[in-house]
């Protein structure tokens, strides 16, 4: 099975927009959703960012296209969604995180923001048509949002951390 950065980035982020949302309904309804349901998305959420952190990584430090699979390109869209999650989920829940993979997450934001801020626009990403071309593509909507969730995440944990 090959795993798609971007693919595992929009899970990523989803699952733990859908736990905030369950942790949150749980504190007013606490009998309505069963805590089960809550640590099952915390595993599968943490299960992604293993697998991310742990990744090889091209020679700019970004992940490829295909987790593991050299012969893709270190991509900048399923980086930055990947990571923008990290940070998310170290607000809703620290615990779950290990040192390793907040400081992977702050390396990250660093070379998506360093490399995104000369044109303002997220390049070296997938094509959102076809996950499998092997040339990076020069901008996507896609990847332009990717980004932008990732400075907020950003944002927000760093916020989270003087608070």
């Amino acid at each position: 099975m090959r795993l798609w950065s971007t693919g595992n980035g929009w899970a990523v982020r989803g699952m733990v927009r859908v736990l905030g949302i369950v942790r949150k309904f749980r504190k007013m309804l606490p009998e309505s959703i069963p805590e089960r349901l809550e640590s099952q998305l915390e595993d599968l959420i943490k299960g992604i960012i293993r697998s991310a952190v742990v990744s090889d990584a091209d020679e700019n430090g970004l992940l490829r296209n295909y987790f593991k699979d050299t012969s893709y390109f270190g991509e900048k869209a399923g980086t930055a969604a990947i990571a923008s999650a990290i940070f998310r989920m170290a607000v809703l829940k620290r615990a779950t995180l290990s040192d390793e993979e907040i400081a992977w997450t702050e390396k990250m934001v660093g070379i998506v923001y360093r490399m995104w801020r000369k044109t303002a626009l997220l390049h070296r990403v997938v094509n959102p048509l076809t996950s499998r071309d092997r040339n990076p593509q020069f901008g996507s909507a896609e990847g332009q949002a990717f980004a932008l969730y990732l400075l907020a995440a950003h944002r927000d944990w760093r916020l989270h951390q003087v608070g």
